[in-house]
């Protein structure tokens, strides 16, 4: 479990990633979406998130 200000810090920094994305004309997969919102909640580290997302660049080019 993570403090509430750490939770509020981590929610808007996912805003302004989504925010920035969505500048340069880019949408985020829906896991993606799901993974940072997780995080930012503290229920996955970042490490987590990015390891499943690895995982489902390889299971996508295989």
């Amino acid at each position: 479990m993570i403090a509430e200000q750490e939770r509020v810090a981590r929610l808007a920094a996912v805003q302004n990633a989504l925010a920035s994305q969505h500048m340069e004309g880019l949408a985020p997969e829906r896991q993606v979406l799901e993974d940072a919102q997780k995080w930012a909640h503290g229920e996955k580290t970042i490490s987590q998130a990015i390891a499943d997302f690895k995982a489902r660049l390889q299971r996508a080019a295989a």
